[in-house]
C-alpha cells in the first residue's frame, strides 16, 4: 500500500505545535501515532475529517474518528484532563454518527480547564 499524505481541517483556531512538543509522552513519543497539537484560541472543537465517530471517552476529553478511507483519528482535548471527569467538556456527537469535516464535535471550557489547574491546554491529533 502506498501511503499518501492526508489533508485535515484545523479542529480549532490556535497555534499549531509539532507532536514532539506536546507535553505528554504518550503523544510526544508517538505512542498513539503521528499527529500535531494546537494551543486552542477558542472553546469550539470541529472535526478535522469526514467519517464516523467511533468512540467518545467516558470523561468526554477524547473523540475517536474513522475517516471514510479507514484512517483512525483521535481528537484529544487537553493534557491530563481525564482527571476532570468530563466537567469542562460538552460533546455534540454520538458514537456511530456520520460526520463531515468542519462539523462541530465538542466544546471545551478552556477557562474551567485552567481553573481546575490544567494550564497546559492543548488539543492533540
Amino acid at each position: 500500500m502506498n501511503w499518501q499524505p492526508k489533508t485535515f481541517l484545523a479542529p480549532t483556531d490556535g497555534e499549531v505545535v509539532t507532536i514532539d512538543a506536546v507535553p505528554d509522552p504518550v503523544f510526544s513519543q508517538k505512542a498513539m501515532g503521528d499527529g500535531f497539537g494546537i494551543k486552542p484560541a477558542q472553546d469550539k472543537i470541529y472535526s478535522p475529517v469526514s467519517g464516523t465517530v467511533t468512540m467518545i471517552a467516558d470523561t468526554l476529553h477524547g473523540i475517536g474518528l474513522r475517516t471514510d478511507d479507514g484512517e483512525d483519528i483521535l481528537v484529544h482535548m487537553g493534557i491530563d484532563t481525564v482527571e476532570l471527569k468530563g466537567e469542562p467538556f460538552k460533546v455534540h456527537v454520538s458514537t456511530g454518527d456520520k460526520i463531515t469535516a468542519g462539523q462541530e464535535l465538542a466544546t471545551m471550557n478552556r477557562q474551567l480547564v485552567q481553573e481546575k489547574g490544567k494550564t497546559r491546554q492543548l488539543l492533540s491529533l
